[in-house]
């Protein structure tokens, strides 16, 4: 398809029509950089503003990657930045988990066609399925506040926004051998969201390490895309990257030791690894320019890296308290409050239990840890994670009975 074939006045995006979206895709191949650069900031923000998809995206997806595909056009990690924008939007939600495609597509398909009525139905039932009576509350909350037929839309839209930056695949393989840096980069950071190509992608991923890349921030950036795109399958890009641990660069380091969190079914009893994962967690220096995951905050990268590692020595959790009582956390709040429970206190409730058991039942240092979260008052703006804090780790999960209970 033609660009002239699009109906751009009728095409939805962040702020409206696409009537200048035309324009823009033929800027974004200008030989001026202030041209290019101007173009690309304006397709971000009708395409991708604040981290949310607009439908544009979709129609966008296919030109943008004719972009990458062309090696006459300068500066393309550009597009392979903005492309990845089209492809998860906010990537803290697929960091926190590793979503599964297929089904996410069966979905799409399914609620795609249903009536209003149907899908009425089917959230009565989402509702009605609810594991407790905190759950269930949450859930009827959100029904109130978001329109069915909107979130089915969205939800529909996020899918195809994927598969259509999915289809580029093949371009953004031949990007990993391009002789720019650039372009090696934002390739890798791009192909890190499709898990399920993972047999194609890991082995680029793993030619790209053992070879002769000269950028450190190249190399760091493919270890944490390998951890990201092959969770738990190790094999022989984890061996390299284990081989990266000692790298004389300290980011290198970093980047191997949280992609081979991910990466490495048996990670979460490896005390390099552990040990790296902390270090980076303590670090305090400043966001990395050139790490494209999580505007380059390395320690939240670490924290999200650490889901799978279950309790931590109380050194590591010293380390989780000191950036609590920093005066500015360096990344998320929330993250890393659930990074200090699951490092604190066990996963498993028995069942049947409804109430935490008594404080003084806890340790010192969970106990300390407990006081620690009430002081910060991050539950007054709300329930943060009411299935972190209550059916997995039965702690309380609203701010005036965490107070109370720290007290008893």
């Amino acid at each position: 398809m033609k660009i002239s074939d699009i109906d751009w006045a009728r095409t939805e995006t962040a702020s409206g029509s696409g009537e200048k979206i035309p324009q823009l895709l033929a800027d974004i191949r200008a030989a001026d950089p202030d041209i290019q650069g101007s173009a690309y900031d304006e397709l971000a923000w009708l395409i991708t503003s604040d981290d949310t998809r607009s439908p544009a995206g979709v129609v966008v997806a296919p030109f943008l990657i004719e972009v990458v595909a062309d090696d006459s056009v300068a500066n393309r990690h550009h597009a392979l930045s903005l492309l990845a924008g089209i492809a998860v939007g906010d990537e803290g939600t697929y960091l926190a988990a590793d979503p599964d495609w297929p089904t996410l597509r069966a979905q799409a398909a399914r609620f795609g066609s249903m009536s209003r009525a149907e899908l009425d139905q089917y959230e009565r039932g989402w509702i009605n399925e609810a594991g407790s009576a905190q759950v269930r509350a949450n859930r009827e909350k959100s029904a109130a506040i978001y329109d069915v037929e909107s979130s089915r839309q969205s939800f529909v839209e996020a899918v195809a926004a994927y598969d259509a930056v999915r289809a580029g695949l093949p371009t953004y393989l031949r990007c990993l051998r391009s002789a720019e840096a650039g372009d090696r980069l934002y390739a890798a950071a791009l192909l890190a969201w499709f898990r399920e190509d993972q047999s194609v992608i890991l082995p680029a991923l793993h030619e790209l390490l053992r070879g002769q890349e000269p950028q450190p921030f190249v190399i760091a950036d493919a270890c944490i895309a390998a951890g990201l795109v092959g969770p738990g399958t190790g094999g022989a890009v984890g061996t390299t990257m284990r081989t990266l641990l000692d790298d004389p660069d300290d980011v290198v380091r970093a980047t191997a030791a949280i992609g081979l969190a991910r990466l490495q079914p048996d990670a979460r009893h490896d005390g390099q690894i552990r040990a790296a994962i902390f270090e980076c967690i303590a670090n305090e220096e400043a966001p990395l320019e050139l790490i494209p995951f999580s505007d380059g905050e390395l320690g939240q990268l670490a924290a999200f890296a650490t889901k799978g590692f279950g309790p931590a020595t109380d050194a590591g959790i010293d380390i989780l308290l000191r950036r609590l009582a920093a005066p500015e956390p360096p990344y998320d709040l929330g993250l890393l409050l659930e990074t200090l429970i699951r490092a604190t206190f066990p996963a498993t409730v028995p069942v049947g239990r409804s109430q935490p058991p008594p404080f003084a039942s806890f340790t010192s240092k969970q106990r300390q840890v407990a006081r620690a979260i009430a002081q910060t008052r991050y539950l007054d703006d709300g329930p943060m994670g009411v299935r972190l804090y209550r059916e997995e780790h039965n702690l309380p999960s609203d701010q005036t009975a965490l107070d109370e209970w720290v007290r008893s």
